[in-house]
This record gives C-alpha cells, sequence and structure tokens, in this order.
C-alpha cells in the first residue's frame, strides 16, 4: 500500500463533521466551565441517544482521540481527567452507560523525582457498559 493510499484511508476514517463540529464543541465547553462544574456536564441520561445518528464505540474514540490530539497541537491542556470527561460525556450522549473511573497511588521516584517522601499519583478513565474497572491504579471512586 502506498503512502498516499494510507493517508487516504486514514482521512477517510474522519469524515463526518458533524460529529468533529459536536466532539469541538462540547471539549470548548469544558475548557470554559469552572472546574467545579465540569462534573455537571457529564451527568447525561445514557438511555437516550442525543447524537443525530448511531455510532459504533470505536468511532466515537477515534472522533474524541483526534480532538485530543489537535487540542495538544493548540496547546491546549490535555490531561486524563479532560480526556475522561470529554469521552463521557459523547459516549453517554450516544446511549452507551459510560463511567468515569478514578484512582490514586503511591508516586514512584520516577514520576515525581522533584518530589521528597511520600506523594501519590491519581489518574482518571472511563468504562463502559458496566465493566470492572481495572487499571494500573487502584480504583477509589466511580461518577456518575
Amino acid at each position: 500500500m502506498s503512502t498516499g493510499t494510507s493517508i487516504i484511508n486514514t482521512i477517510s476514517l474522519y469524515l463526518d463533521f458533524s460529529l468533529h463540529w459536536h466532539v469541538w464543541r462540547t471539549s470548548f465547553k469544558l475548557t470554559s466551565m469552572k472546574q467545579g462544574l465540569m462534573l455537571k456536564l457529564v451527568k447525561i441520561n445514557c438511555d437516550t441517544n442525543l447524537l443525530a445518528r448511531a455510532y459504533t464505540i470505536s468511532q466515537l474514540d477515534r472522533y474524541v482521540g483526534i480532538c485530543i490530539w489537535l487540542r495538544r497541537k493548540f496547546g491546549l491542556k490535555d490531561t486524563c481527567f479532560i480526556k475522561s470527561l470529554l469521552q463521557c460525556r459523547i459516549f453517554r450522549e450516544a446511549g452507551f452507560d459510560a463511567k468515569i473511573n478514578f484512582g490514586t497511588r503511591k508516586a514512584t521516584q520516577e514520576e515525581l523525582p522533584q518530589l521528597d517522601g511520600w506523594s501519590t499519583v491519581g489518574h482518571c478513565w472511563v468504562t463502559l457498559n458496566g465493566q470492572n474497572p481495572s487499571y494500573d491504579f487502584p480504583f477509589v471512586f466511580q461518577y456518575p
């Protein structure tokens, strides 16, 4: 397969401009909110499909991924929290039962070399449709 064909195949995965626009709009809505209100954006009923058509989990994940990548390129804040909020909101709007999981553990010296003594690091990630929250971080809390 030539490079040109590969690029065309990749671009063809991102041709749904209405979904691009929706993900971007939601992303900027998250960024402009006060931190205490961000979690409220995720708490929507996942029983109703708010998006115009049916999407697969992989399609939604791809569009959220490209949005997060572009946010980084434009210098916008990109953390696991922002990505999880965006993923959870988009998945719930599509009718999937998405939940944000939070975990924490003791930091290693490699992760935080500037800190002496005891410190913790946290992470959050999204699970779908009642999956068990398993990750490298011990599970602490799930929302919504």
